[in-house]
């Protein structure tokens, strides 16, 4: 999460979306008085060599005084809710800065946290997609919870992972040389096998369609 008073922006995180990328790119324009939450410390030594500024404020403890002046309260941290961002923040701020987010298709952002939450195991002990599935498929509504897309607390600016590229350079003000910075990151890496790029088929092949209906009940129920 980051809030840049320089470009009156908010970046509201989401998970699985290129989100740390946008983050680190986002971070060349912050200072002392912003706000910026910590990532991994891989992620932060990313940062750091390319000077961008790291963690700050996101803890009440030593925040800087303009930020108290303008009446910002509580802690802040990665993957935050919109709505808990509103909670720390006057209306003057939260109702006037810019808040951007990026979302995914549901079925793809699935298949891409099953393969990097099992990253770490080997193929002979890692589980089935179908089998993880079956204990995640619920998981596909926490980026409607982090970023809502109606409502009060539905950013002003949905960014699409799909057209992530196209997407900042149209609907977002950023300054001109953001894209090439986040072009030239790859945080996280590509841990999906190929054959996964295809959600549809993937989910055919590994015999999981059967969840398809009820993730877009899910969906239904958490959207409106």
């Amino acid at each position: 999460m980051i809030l840049c008073r320089k470009l009156e922006t908010i970046f509201v995180k989401t998970r699985k979306v290129g989100g740390t990328s946008f983050e680190i790119a986002l971070s060349k324009y912050c200072d002392q008085d912003d706000i910026v939450t910590p990532i991994t410390p891989a992620d932060e030594s990313v940062r750091e060599k390319l000077g961008f500024q790291g963690p700050v404020n996101s803890s009440s403890e030593n925040r800087s005084q303009i930020l108290i002046d303008e009446n910002v309260k509580g802690e802040f941290w990665n993957h935050m809710t919109c709505e808990n961002i509103h909670e720390n923040l006057k209306d003057s701020i939260f109702n006037s800065y810019t808040k951007i987010s990026i979302h995914r298709d549901p079925l793809d952002f699935l298949v891409s946290q099953y393969f990097f939450q099992t990253q770490a195991k080997l193929w002979l002990f890692r589980p089935s997609f179908k089998r993880w599935l079956s204990k995640n498929y619920t998981n596909v509504i926490q980026n409607y919870q982090v970023a809502p897309v109606r409502g009060h607390f539905c950013p002003d600016t949905i960014l699409r992972y799909e057209h992530l590229a196209d997407d900042i350079r149209t609907k977002t003000n950023l300054p001109s040389d953001f894209i090439d910075v986040f072009e030239s990151l790859n945080s996280k890496g590509n841990f999906r096998t190929s054959q996964s790029r295809d959600v549809t088929a993937f989910f055919e092949e590994t015999k999981c369609s059967e969840f398809i209906p009820k993730i877009e009940q899910l969906l239904l129920s958490q959207n409106g």
